[in-house]
């Protein structure tokens, strides 16, 4: 496809006032930055787009960041491989006052607009890609940029697979990434940010990694720009949980299961791309990957998510998802995903980082990871699911109703542990009815996943018993991807959320175990009199 870029960008007015523009805000960010020792083996010289060995450049560099969907018409080769024709059907658009460089002339410190333009009185230039890509620059100042269209050598297989080894390096040595999202546009102030997180660049899967180790990000819309600082003046929920996580990575570093819930999202036109965007993000584990697109990719990706799972246990924290859209793309790799060992958790959703420790509170497990094989030790607590009608109800026939957040009582929920008993070493929980399951949701939301069971206590005294015959609160749920009479929470692996422990769960199958979810405990439930300490479990 084809965009459109107009040289006189618009403002963005918010309820704190302008925007800062990328005059101020730009040189707050980037002045102190210091010549990286790194430069990609090729740049592109903007000023006539030429390559030119990285070495020769003395100073700065920025990258570059875009759907390639929007550079021109993709089509698929006989042989498999993606081409991209560009019939120079771009739109450059111009007021006619327009200066040169807006970035220095378009308005000063004081918020006013220095230059009158008349927006009814405009040129428009049908242009290349590269030219586009040229322009931009030009605007705003960039001297040299990393390209990969021009940068990288599709021709030299050798030279291509070295540069997608080092991309982490590239982006994030480079100054700043320019990051393409021709959807987000202003009228009178006003952005459609939330294009940012539904644009064709946020769908990609090198995107993600070429935003995730970026020092600093600049979007550059139809007719805007944004520095990624500057969000912090919108809502978070107008720009996405993504890009906030990107702030803070800065600070802390994504863990797997962040990771993983972001690459869900995305797609990229060859499946192994989607491994080695990912590979770029976690270096200890790229050193052991082969990069190599002959490589059959479940080999491939039964190798890394191994190298990943052994970094990382947190690869066990995902569920089913709260979000029908989600559900969606989870149908339809489902039968691709059974070839996948469970623990991958390609059949759920992982949940994100700022709701989560980056280690379980007390490691009380050990695991390790041959080919498609989890071995793991850990204290555990046996679960045994039933139906909801199972359950006797004491003051209510609304379930819904009954079992609610705000009823624990504080001595219970925030006060000293209570005991929980039970008549059987195994915890009992009911499924979600369709009426309690809205309720129940508003639980976990936060988190990305659909609540399919729950915990049901009776208080007496300052102890809880988990029991079916007229059950008073709530002590935690399970999100489950799978239909089970029974599960096992590994509960030497728990993660603090909040409220809750939340557990990885299993279930025993022929072949050993497989991985089915999580489990969200109240934290001041104790269960030691049922934990059956240092338990053997082979996931597959």
């Amino acid at each position: 496809m084809y965009i459109k870029y107009h040289r006189n960008q618009t403002r963005i007015w918010d309820i704190e006032g302008w925007v800062e523009d990328i005059a101020d805000t730009g040189k707050l960010l980037l002045e102190d930055l210091e010549v990286p020792d790194f430069k990609p083996t090729w740049l592109v010289r903007v000023s006539d787009m030429n390559i030119v060995p990285g070495t020769s450049v003395d100073g700065h560099y920025w990258s570059l960041s875009y759907s390639w969907n929007q550079s021109g018409e993709i089509f698929c080769r006989e042989d498999g491989r993606y081409e991209r024709i560009d019939t120079g059907q771009h739109l450059l658009t111009r007021s006619k006052r327009a200066p040169d460089r807006f970035i220095k002339n378009f308005w000063n410190r004081k918020g006013e607009i220095v230059n009158d333009l008349d927006p009814e009185i405009t040129s428009t230039q049908s242009v290349t890609f590269e030219y586009l890509i040229q322009q931009i620059c030009m605007d705003f100042g960039i001297d040299y940029i990393w390209f990969d269209q021009i940068c990288i050598n599709q021709n030299n297989i050798a030279e291509k697979m070295q540069d997608i080894k080092q991309m982490h390096r590239i982006y994030n040595k480079a100054r700043c990434t320019l990051v393409l999202v021709p959807e987000l546009q202003a009228a009178d102030g006003i952005a459609n940010i939330e294009m940012l997180h539904h644009c064709q660049w946020s769908q990609r899967s090198w995107t993600l990694e070429e935003a995730y180790v970026s020092k600093g990000i600049l979007f550059v819309g139809q007719n805007t720009h944004l520095w990624l600082d500057s969000l912090t003046t919108f809502n978070n929920e107008d720009y996405g949980r993504f890009l906030k996580n990107i702030q803070d990575a800065r600070a802390k570093r994504w863990n797997v299961c962040s990771a993983l819930w972001y690459s869900k999202e995305r797609v990229s036109i060859k499946a192994h791309d989607q491994v080695f965007a990912l590979a770029n993000i976690f270096p200890s584990v790229k050193k052991n990957i082969n990069f190599d697109y002959s490589q059959p990719i479940h080999e491939l990706m039964i190798q890394f998510y191994g190298h990943l799972a052994q970094d990382d246990i947190t690869i066990l924290l995902f569920g089913a998802p709260i979000d029908s859209d989600r559900e969606d793309r989870l149908t339809a790799i489902r039968q691709e995903a059974s070839l996948l060992p469970s623990w991958i958790g390609a059949n759920g959703i992982h949940m994100t980082q700022d709701l989560l420790l980056s280690k379980p509170s007390n490691e009380a497990f050990r695991h390790t990871i041959e080919g498609r094989d989890m071995r793991l030790t850990s204290d555990a607590v046996g679960v045994r699911i039933e139906a909801a009608t199972s359950i006797t109800r004491c003051t209510t026939t609304d379930n819904s109703s009954l079992f609610t957040h705000d009823d624990l009582p504080r001595s219970i929920f925030r006060g000293k542990s209570c005991k929980i008993g039970c008549e059987s070493i195994d915890l009992t929980f009911a499924s979600t009815t369709a009426e309690s399951q809205n309720i129940y949701n508003q639980e976990l939301k936060q988190y990305g996943l659909k609540a399919t069971h729950f915990l049901p206590l009776k208080r007496k005294n300052r102890s809880c018993h988990n029991t079916l015959s007229e059950p008073t609160h709530l002590g935690g749920f399970l999100s489950l991807i799978e239909e089970c009479s029974g599960c096992i929470i590994l509960y030497g692996l728990d993660f603090l959320f909040g409220p809750y422990y939340c557990c990885p769960v299993i279930k025993e199958d022929s072949n050993g175990h497989r991985s089915i979810g999580v489990c969200f405990l109240c934290q001041s439930l104790d269960l030691q009199a049922i934990v059956q300490p240092e338990q053997a479990f082979f996931i597959r």
